[in-house]
């Protein structure tokens, strides 16, 4: 009867375990997913392929990392509060970090962290900012970038926003748009990438199959490269391409993701 009893016990237990961890992964998704709609609303524009991107960047506490037009800034959750203030807002507007949960299946992947993703204001190539950690003003302590601003008598951190020239692309233009090159006739795409002088830039897409050796760009002035092709009615995918690496056209905000995980830019033609 005590054997029974204790079987008995300890089935209870399991069972009282077992509930216990779906609550607690419930929990954790909960979390992650709080964390997750934190980067919803003005900033990506319901953009879920970019919030994707930014998310999967954000591994471990570290300095402030630029990802395309965003800059990720890190900070260790123990505190109660952190924010962040930045130079070009006059130091007068204080914003809060907010806390990312990940599952800790990577070695370099902090479980438990917070994160604030700027937007960078356009044209701008070095921001200064300030955290403000349980209400204390200070220099970001993983940010070994950091002067004395003598206006402010205070230590400032910095980020500097170096966009290499190559990463910048123009977007597709449909028949009939018009651009540096003269209207496109009708039927036609022009695909457009503006970078350094001298390289040699191919195009790939569904309408090749995705074999990116059929049509390369024209250099048309220093650093523009285009290209004009007729195509039917329908929406299609495709990327640039530079030696064996390929990349969307960041000034199409139109993307996807493709059967084996990679983005790609999106253009219409009706």
């Amino acid at each position: 009867m005590e054997k029974q009893n204790l079987n008995f016990c300890f089935i209870i237990a399991d069972i009282r375990k077992s509930y216990m961890k779906r609550i607690y992964l419930s929990c954790i998704f909960f979390i992650l997913l709080s964390s997750v709609h934190a980067l919803e609303g003005d900033l990506f524009a319901n953009n879920q392929i970019i919030q994707d991107s930014i998310i999967a960047q954000i591994k471990t506490v570290r300095e402030p990392v630029v990802f395309g037009d965003y800059v990720i800034f890190t900070a260790d959750a123990h505190v109660r509060h952190t924010g962040i203030a930045f130079d070009f807002e006059n130091y007068r507007r204080v914003h809060s970090f907010r806390r990312l949960v990940k599952p800790n299946l990577e070695a370099d992947s902090a479980p438990n962290l917070l994160f604030y993703v700027l937007k960078i204001p356009q044209n701008l190539t070095l921001i200064k900012y300030r955290l403000v950690i349980d209400g204390l003003w200070t220099t970001d302590p993983h940010n070994a970038n950091a002067e004395f601003a003598e206006n402010a008598n205070v230590n400032v951190s910095k980020v500097v926003i170096n966009r290499p020239a190559e990463n910048r692309t123009g977007i597709a233009q449909p028949a009939g748009s018009a651009n540096s090159g003269g209207r496109i006739a009708p039927g036609t795409v022009r695909f457009v990438y503006e970078g350094e002088s001298g390289q040699r830039i191919r195009l790939g897409g569904t309408f090749t199959n995705w074999d990116s050796f059929i049509y390369e760009l024209q250099e048309t002035s220093p650093g523009l490269y285009q290209l004009e092709l007729s195509l039917p009615k329908g929406t299609y995918y495709y990327a640039f391409y530079k030696g064996m690496s390929a990349f969307a056209d960041d000034k199409n905000p139109k993307k996807v993701y493709t059967a084996d995980g990679r983005i790609a830019s999106v253009i219409s033609i009706d």
